[in-house]
């Protein structure tokens, strides 16, 4: 994706949270009030978009029809509306999906959503760590691995497991930019380098 459609795709998130965190406080009266009402509204649309990129990856006909420039904006926007209706979609989400039709930026629903995601995290004090390791990781591992790496951070910990045989064993944790790789292919790797020095 090119610099423009990310500073694209981070501007829409922008503008879906703020609607998003504007209309759950606006009856608050109390900062505590109005802080819980956004971050709840904010989660909230995070699972709404979580669910709409589900029914995108299981229908191919619905990705289609949005990628269609032959089909008009407003069959466009009845289909969304059937399909926010029928997942109980709240009005700032169902409000975003016809914004991104209108607009005809239905191709960067993914990195929106990355974008939002993202700027939740940031809220939360939540950073998202992807994790690969050879084998399936025990409960314990995994809770002693996502309490090193809070310490590191500084922040709460939500991770995501894939496993990955060619490491042989150990593990890889990417947190944002930053990787930590403690698996045995890149010892291996550490080891040859050295002999061969």
């Amino acid at each position: 994706m090119t610099r423009a459609s990310t500073s694209l795709a981070r501007r829409y998130a922008r503008a879906l949270y703020e609607v998003a965190v504007g209309e759950a406080t606006a009856g608050a009266v109390d900062r505590p009030a109005q802080k819980e009402a956004a971050l709840a509204a904010a989660q909230a649309v995070r699972q709404e978009l979580r669910r709409f990129a589900e029914l995108l990856a299981e229908s191919a006909e619905l990705r289609n029809l949005l990628a269609n420039p032959a089909v008009t904006k407003e069959s466009k926007k009845g289909i969304l509306e059937k399909v926010s209706s029928g997942s109980r979609f709240s009005r700032a989400t169902r409000h975003y999906l016809f914004v991104l039709v209108d607009n005809r930026r239905t191709g960067l629903l993914g990195p929106i959503q990355e974008s939002f995601e993202e700027l939740l995290n940031e809220e939360l004090g939540v950073v998202q760590v992807d994790v690969l390791s050879a084998r399936e990781l025990s409960d314990g591992q995994r809770h002693l691995l996502e309490d090193a790496l809070s310490r590191r951070t500084g922040k709460r910990v939500e991770a995501r497991y894939q496993l990955e045989p060619e490491l042989i064993g150990g593990f890889v944790a990417r947190v944002g930019s930053t990787v930590y790789d403690g698996s045995v292919r890149e010892a291996l790797r550490r080891m040859q380098a050295k002999l061969a020095e």
